[in-house]
């Protein structure tokens, strides 16, 4: 009985060993080398003794930054080919990366998305605003009742400046040119912001303007070139050459058009008609495709960060957001009861938000 004893006991310790044994070793296989003077250690197997051992500091880099996780626990498979649909996923995960850790709200730490419009920090600008356009430091707000344009410092929230003059039912701001330009009754005007409000400034650019169809609500984008409007006349979005002639119509199929925003290569269109937000290849015309659901509710205005679309729902009290690269969804937030959400755009820190319900201007 003894010996048995002994002999299990013997066995157990054995088993232990070897376990132990085994784990030392994998860990010890993993693969080290210098990068940058500093050993690293990563825990594929297979790279020194592979043809891609020459790139072992850029697959260590992939692999701390989160691009890839090997084909295994321990394997990289270096020399195995990769498919194209393993390439466009590469291809996506350096783009999400490049965003998310270059942006100037990486840099802040601010990655955090507001839930509801009790987190949000508001400022009181003029009656029924509409539009919003930031020039980098300050934002530019449309308001139709009165009529005025704010100017208020997105670092603070502070109103700054309030113009007044040769102003009829403002809808919309454009920055362009060091100027800022005020869309709304047929009228265009034009701010200088370096000098103060007086009885010139704003000055009439341009009068009885109307839309490419002859319809007089339009909203503007600009792609770096031209001039994109959104025609509630025909339902369809039209770019303009530098003249302002109409060098190409996209039929949209829905109504109650809103402003759009270019994203760096994609336009994006609310449309409140079947509560839909269309996108439009800048460089074609091509429709990508059109998205619903996600909270949209008479989108109005839409606003891009540099990585995030929002749009605002003027009939649903609340924002959606859509990832611009992939166009997925990130979920709708509610911007408070009554609010009514029109006019959006972003600092590139912030997305900033206008409640046309309290008068107010939401920071995001």
């Amino acid at each position: 009985m003894k010996h048995r004893r002994r002999f299990i006991f013997f066995e157990a310790v054995l088993l232990a060993l070897i376990l132990a044994l085994t784990g030392t070793r994998s860990l010890l296989r993993a693969d080290t080398s210098s990068c940058s003077g500093a050993n690293v250690t990563i825990p594929f197997t297979d790279i020194l003794n592979s043809q891609g051992a020459g790139f072992f500091c850029a697959i260590a880099q992939a692999f701390f930054t989160g691009l890839t996780s090997g084909t295994s626990a321990t394997t990289f498979s270096p020399d195995a080919n990769v498919t194209r649909a393993q390439m466009a996923a590469f291809i996506t995960r350096t783009m999400d990366q490049s965003l998310k850790r270059g942006s100037r709200r990486a840099a802040l730490g601010q990655y955090w998305t507001p839930q509801d419009g009790d987190s949000v920090g508001l400022t009181t600008v003029g009656t029924n605003p509409g539009g919003v356009q930031s020039d980098g430091a300050d934002l530019w707000v449309a308001n139709f009742g009165g009529p005025s344009v704010s100017r208020v410092r997105a670092s603070s929230g502070q109103v700054l400046q309030t113009y007044t003059a040769n102003l009829t039912g403002p809808v919309d701001t454009l920055i362009a040119r060091g100027k800022v330009y005020v869309l709304g009754s047929t009228k265009l005007c034009e701010i200088d912001p370096s000098l103060p409000p007086s009885a010139t400034n704003p000055s009439l650019v341009a009068s009885g303007l109307v839309s490419p169809s002859g319809s007089v609500a339009a909203y503007l984008a600009f792609d770096g070139a031209s001039i994109w409007v959104t025609d509630s006349g025909d339902n369809s979005l039209k770019k303009l050459d530098a003249h302002g002639s109409v060098i190409l119509t996209v039929p949209l199929g829905a109504a109650g058009l809103g402003q759009p925003v270019f994203d760096g290569t994609n336009i994006w269109v609310p449309a409140q008609g079947g509560n839909k937000l269309v996108v439009v290849r800048a460089a074609t015309g091509a429709i990508l495709t059109t998205l619903s659901g996600n909270g949209l509710n008479a989108p109005f205005a839409a606003a891009f960060d540099g990585e995030r679309i929002l749009v605002t729902n003027a009939s649903g009290n609340s924002v959606s957001l859509w990832k611009a690269a992939d166009l997925s969804p990130l979920g709708s937030f509610s911007m408070g009861a009554s609010s009514s959400p029109r006019g959006a755009c972003s600092d590139g820190l912030n997305f900033w938000i206008v409640l046309s319900g309290p008068d107010k201007l939401a920071r995001f």
